[in-house]
Formats: C-alpha cells, sequence, structure tokens
C-alpha cells in the first residue's frame, strides 16, 4: 500500500513540475515528531510493560494543487514505534486520503468519513466517497452524496479477513431551501465480516447484516420556530446463525420554541426499538424519552433553566425482569450583580428517581457555586454540593455525600512578552451512610504554576495529590508531580522541542497495591 502512495505522491510532483502554470500552485509539506520515552517502575502493584527506553516516530506529507480549475491532494501519515503502549504494531499507516474538489463535483479515496441522518450513517471508512451539488436558485440546491469502503481498526488489516471488520456504503439525496432548511433522504447497508465460519467467538456470533433508510429535517420557519428531526427503519439480520431477519424503526425529534422574548422551550421525544441496530449509525436501542428545556431571562442579572424528562424501556413488553422508568428534574439559577461585573452565583437543584426492575432509587442533589475574576489577574471561587441517594429495594439506608470545593489563580503580564500563572484547586468529600455509620472521606488538591516567554518559551509544574480514607478498610493516596516545557526558536509551531518529566506514586490497599512509576519524555517535532 504504501508504494503506491508515495508513487502517486512522485506522479503529482512531477507534474507540477512539468507544467509551469501547475508549478505555482501545487505545494508539498509535510511534519515530523521524534519522541523518545524513558520509564521505570517499582512496588507491588506496577507493570513492567515497556520498562526502560522507547521510541516513537510520526511522519507526514501532504501535496496540495490545482488540476486545471479544480483542487486536489494527498494527505498520508505515518508511525513507527516499538512502544506497545502506542501500538502493537512497529510500523503503521495511519491515514491516506486524497482529493478532487471542484465547484459541484467531490471525490475522495483513502480514509474517509461522513454524517448523514446519524440513526443511519455516521461513521469512518476506509474506501471512498463522492459528492455532486446541483444548484436551483441563489439558495435552494440538491446534494447527491455516497460513500464506501470498509471499517477496520487499520490499514494493514483493511485487506484481511480478519474480525471487527464490516464493509458498509450509504448514500443520501439532500435538498437544502434555505441555509436552514433542508429535507435529505439516506439509506445504509453494512455486513459484518466472518473470520471464520468455524469459530465461536462474540463477534462472529454477533455478526449481523443491515438495509436501513430513513428521513432528516432540519426546518426554521421563522426567529420563533424551528423543527428537526430523523427517522430511521432498519432490516437486520444475524448472518452467523441465519435467522430471520427484524425490522426496526427508530424516531427522534425536537422542537425549539420562543413564546416569549426573553424565553426559550424546547421540546425533544426519543423512541428506539429493542433491537434497533442499523451497525454504522449511532443510536440507543429499547427506549422512549421525553424532554422538555425551557430557559428564561428574568432580568439583566439573573437567568433560570428548567430541564424535565421521562424516559422508559422495555417498549415490546418482553423482557421478564420488567420495565424501568426513570423521572428527573433539574432546576438551576444564575445570578451576576452588578457589583460582580465578573462574576456569578449559581445554584441547582435535580432529583431523579428510577422505578422498576427490583431497583426503585430516589437522588437528590443540590448545590452552590461562586466564581469572581478581577482585573488585577486574580480568580477565586468556591462551591457546596450534597447528594442524598436513596435505594427502597433493599435495607442499606440513605447514602449521603458532602463536596467542597475551592479555587484560586492569579495571571500577570510583566510586558507583551513574559507572562506568570498560578493555580491552586482543592476539594473534599464525605460519604456516609446513615445505617452502618460507615463513612470515607476525600481530599485532594492540584497546584499548578507556569511562566511563558512570549511564543518561544514555555514551563509549566504541576502536582496532584489525592487521599482516601475509609472505615474498616485500607486508605489510598496519589501523587503526580509533572514538569512540562517547550521552546519554539523560531516562535511558531515549525520546530518544537518538548520535555515531560513526570512521576506517579501510588499507596493502595493490601489487594491493589503500591507503585512508583517515574517517566522522562524527550520530543522534538518540525513542519517543512
Amino acid at each position: 500500500m504504501m508504494r503506491y502512495i508515495l508513487l502517486l505522491l512522485i506522479a503529482l510532483y512531477s507534474y507540477a513540475q512539468e507544467n509551469n502554470s501547475s508549478k505555482r500552485d501545487w505545494q508539498i509539506s509535510g511534519q515530523s515528531e521524534t519522541v523518545g520515552v524513558y520509564r521505570d517502575s517499582s512496588g507491588s502493584g506496577a507493570t513492567s510493560v515497556n520498562d526502560g527506553s522507547t521510541f516513537r516516530q510520526d511522519l507526514g506529507l501532504k501535496a496540495k494543487g490545482k488540476i486545471g480549475e479544480a483542487k486536489a491532494g494527498v494527505e498520508v501519515r505515518g508511525r513507527a514505534t516499538n512502544d506497545e503502549r502506542v501500538s502493537p504494531n512497529t510500523a503503521d499507516l495511519l491515514t491516506f486520503r486524497s482529493y478532487y474538489r471542484t465547484e459541484r463535483l467531490a471525490v475522495e479515496v483513502g480514509d474517509v468519513a461522513k454524517m448523514y441522518n446519524p440513526l443511519i450513517f455516521s461513521n469512518a471508512l476506509k474506501g471512498g466517497k463522492i459528492g455532486l451539488k446541483q444548484k436551483m436558485g441563489e439558495t435552494k440546491s440538491v446534494e447527491y452524496s455516497m460513500i464506501g469502503g470498509i471499517q477496520s481498526g487499520s490499514w494493514k488489516d483493511t485487506f484481511r479477513q480478519e474480525q471487527d471488520q464490516r464493509d458498509a456504503i450509504a448514500a443520501e439525496v439532500k435538498y437544502r431551501h434555505d441555509r436552514a432548511q433542508f429535507l435529505a433522504l439516506s439509506v445504509s447497508y453494512a455486513k459484518d465480516r466472518l473470520a471464520d465460519s468455524n469459530t465461536t467467538s462474540l463477534f462472529d456470533r454477533n455478526a449481523s447484516e443491515s438495509l436501513s433508510a430513513g428521513l432528516q429535517w432540519d426546518w426554521r420557519f421563522n426567529r420563533y420556530l424551528r423543527f428537526k428531526g430523523d427517522t430511521a427503519v432498519t432490516d437486520t439480520t444475524n448472518i452467523y446463525t441465519g435467522g430471520k431477519s427484524e425490522t426496526k424503526t427508530a424516531v427522534r425529534m425536537t422542537l425549539y420554541t420562543k413564546p416569549l422574548r426573553h424565553v426559550n422551550s424546547n421540546f425533544k421525544y426519543e423512541r428506539y426499538d429493542g433491537g434497533f441496530n442499523t451497525l454504522v449509525g449511532s443510536a440507543t436501542q429499547d427506549r422512549e424519552r421525553v424532554e422538555n428545556t425551557t430557559s428564561w431571562a428574568i432580568n439583566r442579572q439573573l437567568r433560570s433553566r428548567m430541564t424535565l424528562k421521562y424516559s422508559r424501556d422495555n417498549l415490546d413488553g418482553e423482557k421478564t425482569s420488567g420495565t424501568q422508568k426513570i423521572y428527573d428534574g433539574l432546576l438551576s439559577l444564575n445570578y451576576r450583580p452588578d457589583f460582580l461585573k465578573r462574576g456569578d452565583i449559581a445554584f441547582r437543584l435535580q432529583h431523579k428517581q428510577r422505578d422498576g426492575k427490583s431497583i426503585d432509587t430516589k437522588q437528590t442533589n443540590a448545590g452552590a457555586d461562586f466564581t469572581d475574576r478581577l482585573k488585577s489577574g486574580w480568580r477565586y471561587g468556591f462551591g457546596y454540593e450534597f447528594t442524598d441517594y436513596e435505594a427502597e429495594s433493599n435495607t442499606t439506608g440513605d447514602n449521603r455525600l458532602h463536596t467542597f470545593r475551592g479555587n484560586v489563580g492569579w495571571k500577570h503580564n510583566f510586558d507583551k512578552s513574559n507572562r506568570i500563572r498560578v493555580t491552586l484547586k482543592l476539594d473534599y468529600s464525605l460519604f456516609d451512610n446513615s445505617d452502618s455509620n460507615l463513612s470515607q472521606k476525600r481530599f485532594g488538591g492540584t497546584f499548578d504554576a507556569g511562566y511563558d516567554y512570549g511564543r518561544k518559551f514555555g514551563i509549566d509544574a504541576l502536582f496532584t495529590s489525592k487521599n482516601t480514607n475509609r472505615d474498616l478498610s485500607d486508605n489510598t493516596s496519589y501523587e503526580l508531580y509533572q514538569l512540562i516545557s517547550q521552546y519554539r526558536p523560531f516562535g511558531t509551531n515549525s520546530h518544537v522541542l518538548k520535555l515531560n518529566l513526570q512521576r506517579r506514586d501510588y499507596h493502595g490497599s493490601t489487594t491493589t497495591g503500591s507503585y512508583v512509576e517515574d517517566e522522562a519524555r524527550l520530543a522534538y517535532a518540525f513542519a517543512f
């Protein structure tokens, strides 16, 4: 594969050299990054994977220019490494993409991605896509597009009969009436690959074939009303067992309204059949949900927001465990008084209740936050949150969680080139149970200090600590020390030298163990 990509780059460059008019239009650029890492770990909970020195080399090449009136280009990015944490392969072709675009036509080959109706197709493939645009006036147009290829983890495995691979193709016709008004019809077909007809792997047992179609729309009638949504129907078959096909549907719609000048109220409805799966789309399964979100700017200082949700599963009633219903409500207020030009005071209250499936729970959250920024460069804030969790189906009692947090920071520009910044964050939480009287305390914080000299040099020192104390159990602690620096000799990202030093120190329980891990990372990146 790599030899054909190199031949294509050479051919494009030769074309530009031979054609004087193209020579000025074509450009070849690239990026390179070399990374060296040294790791050393010790302790009963440490992992010795990749202890010692490892290296990584990333290289990207890009050629772009014009062929006649069209824009064309090729982009290649590869990696070589002996670090198993980065990749199990010593060499990988990460990205290959070529394109050809005119005012009406767009063609891409290689790593391609597209989002049609998200229920139908929203994925990346190794293959090709084509798009054609037909104008019907100043604002009206019809767009035709198609994408197809293989869904694979890497180019190395693309043309092998491997598991976790999928062949897919999708197409869309979109009518655009205006910038905020369109209708689109999408179809997709996807089929999982069977690595071995005799295998009993989980992937092969779930291997499926699907044919899907759906409608997507987004129509803004005026400044007060907008309606958008997606619908889909899919026919799915398990190709491993040769079972019968199942037809499932999905729909989600959102109505945006502005009934008053300072009020916005949005209504959302979703329904997904159990077993709905287009293989190459993005959607949940077996759920129906209704939601309303209303925001109100009461005056210049006070704003409110309320969200109400209801959802349920087991839409077909076939689950023996029953149906679970969820009720969720949230109310938040944001207050910015006149004496706090850069400050905010926020309050929120949320109640969530689950009923069914022998899991009847109630959870209430209440919290308040205050933040402020001063012209002198200082900023500070603090907050408190209370959570009460009650499981009615057991006798464990109420679980209560108190969380306190605060932060303070300062940044100052000595001149146009010198800047210093310091931030301190602290948080404390207390968890207790009303029946057992057992508690858990957690205290942590982060201190971050940095200095920048223009765009040429920057350095940051970071310290993070987390300590947990549990009744009748082992206490744990975690500390992170980190030093990060960057040097740009020309003040741009054309040449960057990076140094990262860090230590992780974890003291765990007798089961998880303890470890100390040191890491030094040096990287040099440049563009040409």
